[in-house]
């Protein structure tokens, strides 16, 4: 006997998605709330809302067309998203390093394409400019990055480079004070140069202030899938009983909890250690190597969770995934840092 075509309820029931980003509840199993304070509370709640409020309901169709959405440009300086922690007076918002890692935690809990694009313009094109340009560049170019009006971008290595900045051939050399240095078609004018970064250190000072905001935006994207598989567990009904009434659906929620909140605060002391002034990159390297595997490590597991669901894009969850192993890549894979919290810990080189 044939089985019966499905009624238009079941239909309906059968197609129904068990997440709602509306209602998210972020995890905070060691009570990290208290350890912020009021303004960092108030600046994640305000970006928290805007991502839900206003990323979630399109950002699927914009990821599924490849197209970045540009229309969240002035969404993002009008909250102050871009250049968080650029003094006030070069058009910054003069926030905490730990409120500005809250800010880039909740963007990627969005997307990573929004956390990168906002932590980029502060960190690789903004910082550099505040940190080693002179008064004429800031007062040119900072105010409008700040406001959206101007996009910036950062480049550093070269095609047989990779992660070995120190390999570079490209020279800029300064003949004549009239002189261009052209670089595949671009011309940059001598009063668009840095004049305080010299030598190596200085670009690599601008990728640890990235990074930092990439430790905090991976565990967003973590946090996020984290939520949509702990709705599917509680809302999906299987055998008579949601999905999360079985052990191995909570052994799976309890590991991504528990990592999540390792993550979460590590990440809040190496903010407070960036606000002191404390702060090592080779910390920034160890936070970029475990919040970038943890958020890929519970991406996947949320994956599985969520079944053929998993796939689709009614779910985040493989947005994310597919995000994450480009997070995890740029900036530095997870064996260079490797590399270089082992250098650090043993005093022994291991690069060459």
């Amino acid at each position: 006997m044939a089985p019966s075509a499905p009624t238009e309820t079941e239909a309906s029931a059968s197609s129904s998605a068990t997440w709602d980003p509306e209602a998210f509840d972020a995890p905070d199993f060691y009570d990290l709330e208290g350890l912020l304070s009021e303004e960092a509370t108030a600046v994640r709640d305000e970006v928290r809302a805007f991502v839900t409020e206003e990323v979630l309901p399109i950002i699927e169709e914009h990821a599924q067309r490849a197209e970045f959405p540009r229309p969240l440009i002035p969404a993002f300086a009008e909250r102050g998203l871009l250049g968080p922690t650029i003094p006030p007076e070069h058009g910054g918002g003069g926030q905490s390093n730990v409120a500005y890692g809250l800010m880039m935690q909740e963007l990627e809990r969005g997307d990573s394409g929004l956390r990168s694009f906002c932590s980029v313009t502060g960190s690789l094109v903004m910082y550099p400019i505040w940190r080693y340009g002179t008064e004429a560049q800031k007062e040119r170019w900072l105010p409008a990055l700040a406001n959206g009006e101007a996009i910036g971008c950062f480049g550093l290595t070269e095609p047989e480079v990779g992660s070995n900045p120190s390999a570079l051939q490209t020279r800029a050399r300064r003949t004549a004070v009239t002189s261009e240095v052209v670089l595949d078609a671009v011309r940059v004018p001598e009063a668009h140069r840095l004049p305080a970064a010299e030598g190596l250190k200085a670009p690599l000072s601008c990728l640890t202030q990235a990074r930092y905001g990439i430790c905090w935006g991976a565990i967003g994207a973590a946090m996020a899938c984290y939520d949509a598989a702990r709705q599917h567990a509680r809302n999906r009904e299987q055998f008579g009983q949601p999905i999360g009434g079985f052990q191995l659906m909570q052994e799976r929620l309890v590991e991504m909890v528990q990592e999540i909140t390792k993550a979460q605060l590590l990440n809040w002391r190496l903010g407070t250690l960036k606000d002191a002034g404390d702060m090592r990159p080779q910390q920034v390297s160890l936070a970029k190597r475990n919040n970038c595997e943890t958020a890929l490590d519970v991406a996947q597991s949320a994956r599985k969770m969520l079944g053929g669901d998993g796939v689709t894009s009614r779910y985040p969850v493989m947005r994310h995934l597919n995000n994450l192993e480009a997070v995890s890549t740029y900036e530095g894979t997870h064996e260079v840092h490797t590399l270089v919290v082992g250098e650090d810990v043993t005093g022994l080189n291991a690069f060459a």
